[in-house]
Parts: structure tokens; C-alpha cells; sequence
């Protein structure tokens, strides 16, 4: 298994999958800014596999628990995104995001009610409330 973490693929030209090509084995991609990779034809191609799409696993953002990475679609049709490396923003006071990983603000919750989170990144709300009080 090959894994391609934290890394930037672009400005690659080649006849097949100008980024990256996987003709077979296992691919394990995790945190990457996939840019200005085209083929011969002049087609964006950032990844091309063989038939197999189940040898291709993506991770999403390096961000912790608590913040999300800054990412988009990679469009090749495997879920993959490309992230800014290292840019992870925290959710906002109020929400919280369980999981690292994250690839998306959309993944932050917000707190049920009566529970809270006083401060951004939190990876778990507080709670719950004193009786008489607020947040």
C-alpha cells in the first residue's frame, strides 16, 4: 500500500492520470492539494485508477477533532477531496465536531439544548446547564 499524505500534487502532464496513476495495488490518500494536473488530451486529471475503485481510500483533512479542514470535491468520482494543507478552522463556540478528519464546516454540530461550548474546537459540548443558568 502507497499512502500520499500532506502533499501537493500539481502542474504534472502525462497520458494517463497526470497526478497520480494507480494501475494496481492500494492507495491510501489522505491530506492532499490536488492542482493543475491534465493530461495529454488537456483534460483535468488529478487521479485515474484501473477498475478496481475499492483499492482507493481516502482520509480527508489532517484536522483534529473539534475543526474541519479547508477542502473541495477532487472530482475524479472517488469521495476524495483536495484540502489546503495544513488549514483547519475551528467550529464555533456553540457546536462541536466529534471526529478528525473532517473535511467540511457542515460536520459541525451544534449543541443539544441545554448543553454548550464556550469556546471554538471543541471536540464535545459541556453540560449540562445549572439549574437557573445560561450560556
Amino acid at each position: 500500500q502507497v499512502t500520499i499524505h500532506v502533499a501537493k500534487v500539481q502542474r504534472n502532464g502525462a497520458p494517463n492520470g497526470a497526478g497520480v496513476y494507480l494501475h494496481e495495488g492500494r492507495l491510501k490518500v489522505g491530506e492532499v492539494l490536488w492542482e493543475d494536473n491534465y493530461n495529454t488530451a488537456g483534460e483535468q486529471s488529478d487521479l485515474e485508477q484501473e477498475e478496481d475503485p475499492s483499492e482507493l481510500t481516502c482520509t480527508g483533512s489532517s484536522c483534529p477533532a473539534g475543526s474541519h479542514g479547508t477542502c473541495v470535491s477532487a472530482d475524479f468520482g472517488t469521495g476524495c477531496v483536495s484540502c489546503e494543507l495544513d488549514m483547519c478552522e475551528h467550529c464555533p463556540p456553540g457546536s462541536f465536531l466529534p471526529f478528525n478528519h473532517s473535511t467540511s464546516a457542515d460536520d459541525c454540530v451544534p449543541c443539544a439544548l441545554g448543553d454548550f461550548s464556550t469556546s471554538s474546537g471543541s471536540p464535545q459540548c459541556d453540560g449540562p446547564c445549572a439549574a437557573g443558568s445560561f450560556v
